[in-house]
């Protein structure tokens, strides 16, 4: 899609329900890179079809999180609102809106309500944790999942580093029941406030 709108850009597009201009120049010229098509160089994208190297969605989160690219933050959380919270593909999207940084914060505040499912609501609060952002919200957000969620809460505030979140982390250590069992991840919870 990317090199079909760097094509009509370039070329323009005369089509019965769509005109645009051909703005022609460097940047968008399909034979200036032609290795980013999968052509040799020295070919014509008129002439030789296009064969770009797949790219992973995983990939292309990777390198929008490298970019800092605030531009995508939308889309990434229309993205995670469709999903269950469970796939690669969310994950890949709170990495890539971590690596992003404080400008997700307000956007991801404004959408919170938009994430209803269990998974979906951990996972934007492990972005929130990783922002890099200490905002008193994100502490009250937190700090709610601690009560609900003792062992994802105490994780996601380990990262979040705030040294106002002790008292409660202290607290949720004290109430916590040890039982009996043969398991070792009966007490994970007990792993994660400690």
């Amino acid at each position: 899609r990317l090199l079909s709108t760097f094509r009509a850009i370039h070329a323009g597009v005369e089509h019965d329900q769509m005109r645009l201009p051909a703005y022609g120049g460097a940047l968008f010229d399909p034979d200036r890179f032609p290795f980013l098509e999968g052509r040799q160089s020295g070919t014509h994208w008129r002439e030789v079809p296009a064969q770009p190297l797949p790219v992973s969605n995983r990939t292309v989160l990777h390198l929008l999180g490298a970019l800092r690219a605030a531009a995508a933050v939308e889309p990434m959380l229309d993205l995670l609102a469709d999903g269950d919270g469970t796939d690669y593909l969310s994950e890949a999207i709170v990495e890539a809106l971590a690596e992003i940084g404080a400008p997700v914060l307000e956007r991801l505040l404004q959408a919170q309500p938009r994430f209803d499912k269990p998974n979906q609501l951990n996972l934007v609060n492990v972005v929130l944790s990783k922002l890099g952002v200490h905002d008193p919200r994100v502490l009250a957000i937190l700090l709610d999942e601690l009560k609900r969620c003792p062992d994802i809460g105490a994780a996601n505030l380990a990262v979040y580093g705030d040294p106002a979140a002790l008292p409660d982390l202290m607290r949720a250590f004290d109430d916590y029941e040890v039982t009996p069992s043969d398991s070792p991840l009966t007490h994970h919870a007990l792993i994660e406030l400690t």
